[in-house]
């Protein structure tokens, strides 16, 4: 995965050593979470078992394992290392609030030296999740939620975005564009 670091309006420091680590370490995420997708994907039809639309859960798990390896400890999204906490998330819009609110807690009671949210492109977000991406939090959104906290909040916040690095094995990559329906039970031959 691609990520680009963005401050929020109120913060003025460079991204920790840590945090540009992070975004190091998530560059072949997405490349691993779209092959072991696909696999699983390919297998579970072949076998005639209800397959996964959305890769959200591959890509949780291959997040997980890159952070840990990396040296950060947590899971769930959550991550912290050397006084640096970081969010990825995919989970539904509503849950925003509190990601900023969560943010803003392990400042006030971790003593975090910085912060930071990750969230997918619109765009991407189709690709990982094609019928749910609408109600998901994607970047676009977390950045319109932070620009109207200014003057609100006052933590030392990055938000990062999250799009597709253009490394995919090209049958992995046709298979992520073609549309996914939600299938619900076996498939009949």
């Amino acid at each position: 995965m691609r990520v680009c670091l963005l401050q929020a309006p109120w913060y003025t420091e460079s991204p920790t050593d840590t945090l540009l680590e992070a975004c190091a370490s998530l560059s072949v995420v997405w490349r691993e979470a779209a092959i072991g997708y696909y696999s699983n994907r390919s297998a579970k039809i072949t076998n005639l078992s209800r397959s996964p639309t959305g890769m959200q859960g591959q890509l949780n798990r291959t997040i997980q394992m890159k952070m840990l390896e990396s040296g950060w400890s947590g899971g769930n999204g959550r991550f912290f290392k050397d006084g640096t906490w970081l969010r990825i998330t995919f989970r539904h819009q509503m849950s925003l609030g509190s990601d900023l609110l969560d943010a803003a807690k392990v400042c006030a009671k971790e003593d975090c030296q910085q912060v930071a949210i990750f969230a997918g492109e619109a765009e991407w977000l189709n690709l990982v999740s094609p019928n749910d991406s609408k109600v998901l939090v994607s970047f676009e959104k977390l950045r319109i939620a932070v620009a109207d906290l200014h003057g609100v909040l006052n933590i030392p916040l990055y938000i990062g975005s999250l799009k597709a690095e253009p490394n995919l094995p090209p049958e992995i990559e046709a298979e992520l564009r073609l549309d996914r329906p939600r299938n619900f039970g076996r498939i009949k031959p």
